[in-house]
């Protein structure tokens, strides 16, 4: 099968020696491929399938040391260049990462949760960004524009596009996706199969979760749920993630959108696996995480913006979430931010696998 994937640059940051992998037997389609971290940080590998229709499906895990005395770890810049342009989604099964699109010029987290990222382009370019206390087991789709309308018909799979705001390359946006659907990719790649039956069973789920979400796209954005719970439990999460400050109670919110408290939180809890509050309180802690290292917004205002009237209270629950206060981390992103790159280049020039 031909990869859609060109060329890959995989510049890991932080070492001091080039590091070089060779995939070129593998292609993109191999299973436990360590990445070379040092030591004292923790380890990483990386598995992927090309199924028939050149779809990629990459399963990525970080295992930390637990040990290391800084915060984050900014990982690696990954350049792709794709052989057209594609529909690439990334979602995370259990703690979260920071990508920073070099594309677009924006900065992301993707955490567990159902929310992922979605870009749409014909080459990528993004520093990744972990927290050096906390395991990752992500994963990663890819499929090209003209397997998206292969499967779909053009005018299904264009309008697939205008709904999730990506009509133009390149274009990235974050979606919060309900957890039963995210949880079709997070069981896609098992480790007990052979080879031949893991790469069917890959494909089986790729497909499995592309119909889902194609078809949860569409009855979002088009209006068919206009009634339905699951539209208004998004709409809720969406307007309390813009809101800053305290939050309402349960009770005020669930009654502004009629609904009673108990309905509220057992429909949010199905639909992304925690309770609504506890969604929030990780969102507002994200989003203040990655506001310490790019902006001087003092840690009063961001207090403030959190919900807490008292700036210790706001550090207290900081150290509780993350193991360091907040004027820790940034002093030492300040300090880190800008470490030296080094390369690990892989290359399938339209090869087949």
């Amino acid at each position: 099968m031909k990869s859609p994937i060109l060329i890959t640059r995989f510049s890991l940051i932080n070492r001091q020696q080039e590091s070089v992998v060779d995939y070129s037997e593998s292609g993109h389609d191999f299973s436990r491929i360590k990445v070379p971290l040092p030591e004292t940080i923790g380890n990483a590998w990386i598995s992927s399938t090309c199924g028939a229709l050149n779809i990629i499906l990459s399963h990525c895990v970080f295992e930390s040391k637990k040990s290391v005395s800084s915060v984050l770890y900014q990982l690696a810049t990954l350049t792709e260049k794709l052989s057209e342009t594609a529909l690439v989604l990334y979602t995370v099964r259990s703690g979260r990462v920071i990508v920073r699109d070099l594309v677009v010029g924006k900065e992301f987290i993707v955490m567990d949760g159902g929310e992922c990222l979605i870009q749409f382009s014909d080459h990528l370019n993004y520093q990744i960004v972990l927290d050096k206390d906390e395991d990752v087991d992500a994963y990663i789709m890819i499929i090209e524009n003209s397997v998206l309308q292969q499967l779909m018909g053009l005018e299904a799979a264009q309008a697939l596009l205008h709904l999730l705001g990506l009509s133009h390359s390149p274009s990235s946006v974050m979606y919060n996706l309900p957890l039963e659907i995210s949880k079709i990719l997070h069981y896609s790649m098992p480790d007990n199969m052979s080879r031949n039956m893991y790469t069917l069973f890959a494909q089986a789920r790729v497909l499995d979760f592309f119909c889902k979400f194609a078809e949860h796209i569409n009855e979002s954005r088009t209006g068919k749920l206009t009634l339905s719970k699951d539209k208004t439990i998004r709409l809720i999460l969406e307007e309390l993630k813009a809101q800053e400050g305290k939050l309402p109670t349960l009770d005020v919110i669930a009654g502004t959108y009629g609904l009673s408290c108990s309905t509220l939180c057992n429909e949010f809890k199905r639909l992304y696996g925690r309770s609504l509050l506890d969604y929030i309180s990780e969102y507002r802690f994200n989003r203040c995480h990655v506001s310490l290292l790019k902006s001087d917004t003092p840690i009063k205002i961001l207090a403030a913006n959190m919900g807490y009237s008292h700036v210790n209270h706001f550090i207290t629950a900081f150290v509780n979430k993350f193991g360091y206060p907040p004027g820790s981390l940034r002093r030492k992103s300040k300090q880190e931010f800008f470490p030296t790159c080094c390369a690990v280049e892989i290359e399938s020039e339209g090869g087949t696998h």
